[in-house]
This record gives C-alpha cells, sequence and structure tokens, in this order.
C-alpha cells in the first residue's frame, strides 16, 4: 500500500466525533497507527517479531508542542490517548514490543526521558547491567525511580532527596554540554 502524504495546507479537520484538530497534529497521530500497525502485521507474518524489541518512542512531545489546544480536545475526545496528565506536564508515549514477556500486558507509568530508552533497550534484550553502568539514565521497567527531569531543568514526579537530585541536575548539565560540543 502506497503511503500518502498529508495535506499540510489544511490547517484543521473535525474528526469522527466533530472535535476539531490540526491535521497535522490529528493526522501524525492517525498516520502513525494506521502504518503501525501494517508493519507490525507484516514483521509478525514473517516471523520477525519472534526474537525483536521494537521501541516507538513519541518524541518532542506530540501535537501538544505548536497545538496545545489539539491535545486538550483529543485527550477529552479519545482518553485511550491521554495527552496530559495530572500534573500538567504533558506526557510522551514509549511503547515497547518485548517477546521475552518482561513487558507483556503492563503499562508502567513512570516519568522518564531519552537518556532512559538505551537502559531500559539493553535490560529486555538480556544485557548484563555491569555493562551498562556508565548509562544516566533509568530501566524503565525495572525501577522505584519515580522522577526525571524535563528540557527546562524542572524535576517531574516523586521530588528525590537533596544528593539524588543534585546528581540529577549535574546529569542534565553533562548531557547539554555533550550536545553542545558535539563536533
Amino acid at each position: 500500500e502506497s503511503i500518502r502524504k498529508p495535506n499540510i495546507h489544511m490547517k484543521y479537520r473535525k474528526d469522527q466525533k466533530g472535535n476539531e484538530l490540526s491535521i497535522l497534529g490529528y493526522g501524525c497521530m492517525r498516520f502513525t497507527k494506521k502504518y503501525g500497525k501494517i508493519v507490525f502485521e507484516k514483521a509478525e507474518k514473517e516471523g520477525l517479531l519472534e526474537d525483536t524489541v521494537v521501541l516507538i518512542y513519541g518524541d518532542h512531545l506530540g501535537i501538544h508542542k505548536y497545538f496545545p489546544q489539539d491535545a486538550e480536545n483529543v485527550a477529552e475526545a479519545y482518553p485511550d490517548y491521554a495527552f496530559i496528565n495530572e500534573g500538567e506536564y504533558f506526557s510522551v508515549p514509549l511503547i515497547i514490543h518485548d517477546p521475552s514477556g518482561k513487558t507483556e500486558g503492563k503499562t508502567f507509568d513512570i516519568p522518564g526521558g531519552q537518556c532512559d530508552i538505551m537502559p531500559t533497550l539493553l535490560y529486555l534484550l538480556g544485557m548484563d547491567q555491569e555493562d551498562y553502568a556508565f548509562a544516566m539514565g533509568k530501566v524503565l521497567v525495572n525501577t522505584d525511580k519515580n522522577y526525571t527531569i524535563i528540557a527546562n531543568g524542572t524535576i517531574i514526579g516523586d521530588q528525590p532527596d537533596e544528593e539524588t537530585k543534585k546528581i540529577i541536575e549535574m546529569m542534565y548539565k553533562v548531557s547539554d554540554y555533550i550536545v553542545e560540543r558535539d563536533e
């Protein structure tokens, strides 16, 4: 099946429930759902999912960054697509297909960030934790650390003790330094 580009000239459209949503935000969500399903069905048919971990990460705040009203409309109209949580910060999905069964049928409501993806993936692949002890992140599917730091330097979730807070803030500064100095 060919993949069509969404019509980005249309600023808004109404969904099936009559909610007015931006074509960019809602269109991306529908595109991901439709073609993600096609990819998964084909991979399953070809036997590729038996020994493959698949991660899908909704980076950069999804639709909320440019269309905050859309996020609220979608969250209200489609409770399964919860974009705004109680803390009024925006959630970004991390969906994991894990053939080991470690995550089967589970939802982990843990604040996390990009630095948590690598240690989580390596854990699911069965690697010894000593091999990735250098990672700044945590294993999202096996942690009691219910906090993370977001792009503006704010720690969200449960507030850690002062010593841990200083370590997290230093990790944030180190990651910024690495990105800024990357040549």
